[in-house]
């Protein structure tokens, strides 16, 4: 069992870093955001014409973002979220060098956190009260088909600090200063036009662990993302909301350990 005591440096240390962070940054102004950004994850196959992507201030929800501008996207009323694809989460490194047997089960957690993500956009489109698109199972002429891909998923050094159980999750000899170096979330989107078939938008996005939250109620290894999901997701909403979704802003950076 954890004690609650083991973590008092983490109080500590995170109520020191946050009183600094303010005093220097005392507003969330676009420096603050660059300070605290990620560098953007490698653009996988999963997003077709990837060149059109541009790269977005840091004070915007994602990383990279294109989208169709001569598009009438009045005429959107519907949208469907398909499954969330998972092919290339397991391309890093990183991955090469976890046991065989955790594996198995690192697999499982990586089907429920995709459901977790499509179900995080479903209800994030559902309860924004100025989203006009209505999610949908079956599509036609006037839906977007939203399509999800996760990445990059690497636990965060937080979590082997808590849990204390990196033994048990990497083949004997790996060299941990550098797997371990950040905690980071990557994920990837396109918009089709179910009744051209053409894609319309894409963006992408990467955080890495200083926007991850220390939930010390749920140590497990993919648990640091679902915060930062659940921030795609609103931030998706937000933009299917908005005339311009080039002036969405994202919530401020910085997260404090959740107990």
């Amino acid at each position: 069992m954890i004690k609650k005591k083991s973590f008092g440096f983490i109080y500590r240390l995170s109520g020191s870093i946050a009183l600094a962070f303010f005093f220097i940054f005392p507003s969330a102004c676009e420096t603050s955001y660059e300070v605290m950004s990620s560098a953007p994850a490698k653009i996988t196959p999963f997003l077709p014409d990837s060149k059109r992507l541009v790269d977005q201030k840091a004070s915007f929800p994602f990383n990279r973002l294109w989208y169709e501008k001569k598009l009438d996207w009045e005429r959107f009323k519907k949208i469907k979220i398909m499954p969330v694809d998972t092919t290339h989460i397991m391309d890093g490194n990183w991955w090469q060098k976890v046991n065989e047997a955790k594996l198995a089960d690192m697999k499982k957690d990586i089907a429920y956190m995709a459901k977790y993500m499509r179900d995080a956009f479903v209800s994030a489109l559902q309860e924004n009260p100025d989203c006009k698109l209505k999610v949908v199972e079956t599509a036609d002429d006037e839906t977007l088909v939203l399509h999800l891909a996760l990445i990059e998923l690497v636990p965060t050094k937080a979590f082997f600090n808590a849990a204390g159980n990196v033994a048990g999750f990497f083949i004997p000899g790996a060299s941990l200063v550098n797997m371990l170096n950040a905690g980071s979330v990557a994920m990837e989107a396109k918009l089709i036009d179910h009744k051209t078939g053409a894609v319309v938008a894409m963006f992408t996005d990467r955080e890495t662990d200083h926007a991850a939250v220390i939930n010390l109620k749920d140590l497990r290894w993919y648990a640091h993302s679902k915060a930062i999901i659940d921030e795609w997701a609103a931030s998706f909403a937000e933009m299917a909301s908005s005339e311009d979704p080039e002036e969405v802003t994202r919530s401020f950076p910085f997260s404090f350990i959740s107990l």
